[in-house]
């Protein structure tokens, strides 16, 4: 239950637990114009389930470790 006039970030850690629960953030950021911090992992079973994954309305940002893994691997001397 989110309170009324709540204006912060609402933060949902591992997500595809429940994956159902991206409709009702949809229908939040669409109604209430809530902003979402959401985590997860398994994306690809959440796609091949036909979930809702809020196409265009979300923004994929990968977690500092692998994005400093790949900077690594770019970096490697040939």
């Amino acid at each position: 239950m989110i309170p009324p006039h709540y204006s912060d970030w609402i933060i949902i850690d591992e997500i595809q637990r429940i994956p159902e629960m991206l409709n009702e953030v949809h229908d939040l950021i669409e109604s209430q114009k809530h902003i979402f911090i959401l985590t997860g992992s398994n994306a690809r079973k959440l796609r091949q389930k036909g979930i809702n994954l809020l196409t265009g309305r979300a923004l994929t940002v990968l977690p500092i470790e692998q994005a400093l893994r790949d900077l690594k691997q770019l970096l490697r001397p040939l």
